[in-house]
């Protein structure tokens, strides 16, 4: 849902990591136009912003799960899922540059002043992403649930996702390795 009529985008670099090279913009046309100042050719991953999220505290978080792909195509989701938190409060596309209210990577969250004002290295377990959300009711008066909720959420999503991804090519671990992201 739009929130103030906006219409953020935010574009990533595929090859690099840890928040490196990513930008948001304000509307299409501004991300329109950072593209056609790139080099023809280039790759880049292009997503529709969510300018009305779930904040906590007033602050953007996400939450880092491991999934785990067994070679017979199993799938196996780690249970102590964690949350990472940004440091600024989000203000929807008032202020496109800072990352504090952004990006929630570690390498860009630890850069500010007040990383770790709110939760030790900017992360919660699901026990402390619950008291949080037992603190902040709905709009409806509904308290959100990571039992009942989140988890039950993220096993369809997970499912959704490797479901279609499985019935495509997938690519083995290296020969040299055991594991790859």
């Amino acid at each position: 849902a739009k929130q103030r009529g906006e219409n953020m985008w935010i574009i990533k670099p595929p090859p690099l990591n840890r928040g490196r090279g990513i930008k948001v913009f304000k509307s299409l046309r501004d991300a329109e136009g950072f593209l056609k100042k790139r080099k023809p050719g280039g790759t880049w991953v292009v997503q529709k912003y969510i300018e009305n999220p779930l904040l906590l505290g007033g602050r953007k978080f996400d939450i880092r799960m491991l999934v785990l792909v067994t070679p017979d195509s199993k799938v196996f989701m780690y249970r102590d899922s964690y949350v990472r938190t940004a440091s600024g409060v989000y203000d929807g596309a008032k202020n496109v540059s800072d990352a504090s209210i952004h990006l929630v990577n570690d390498a860009v969250q630890i850069q500010f002043e007040s990383y770790g004002q709110f939760e030790d290295s900017n992360k919660l377990d699901f026990a402390g992403l619950q008291k949080l959300l037992d603190a902040q009711p709905l709009a409806d008066g509904r308290v959100l649930s990571v039992e009942d909720d989140l988890w039950p959420a993220m096993r369809e999503s997970t499912a959704h996702v490797f479901c279609c991804a499985l019935s495509q090519h997938f690519v083995p671990a290296p020969p040299t390795g055991s594991m790859f992201e």
